[in-house]
């Protein structure tokens, strides 16, 4: 029950970090906060996702926690990096 507890905190957090806003239930009025928004939404999905394959690791396969935390961050970067393409490409054109 702990690691489920910490995996929706985890999440929570990084749509905090990354929209900017508390609310992941109501969508912002401003345009700008509602990109904001969205991204954040995409990167807590992201977390969840590594989170869950790291969760399922731990309990299906038996392995051993710090090989399932690794796969999940690593589940979770690309995840985020694929979500983030846009502006990672952005960047890299200025």
């Amino acid at each position: 029950m702990i690691p489920v507890i910490v995996l929706c905190t985890l999440t929570y957090l990084a749509f905090v970090f990354f929209s900017e806003s508390v609310n992941p239930f109501a969508r912002p009025a401003v345009s700008m906060s509602r990109h904001r928004w969205k991204y954040g939404r995409r990167m807590a999905l992201a977390v969840l996702i590594g989170g869950l394959c790291a969760l399922i690791l731990l309990d299906l396969a038996s392995m051993p926690v710090h090989n399932a935390v690794a796969f999940g961050v690593v589940v979770a970067v690309i995840l985020g990096l694929c979500f983030s393409a846009k502006k990672i490409g952005y960047f890299l054109r200025r």
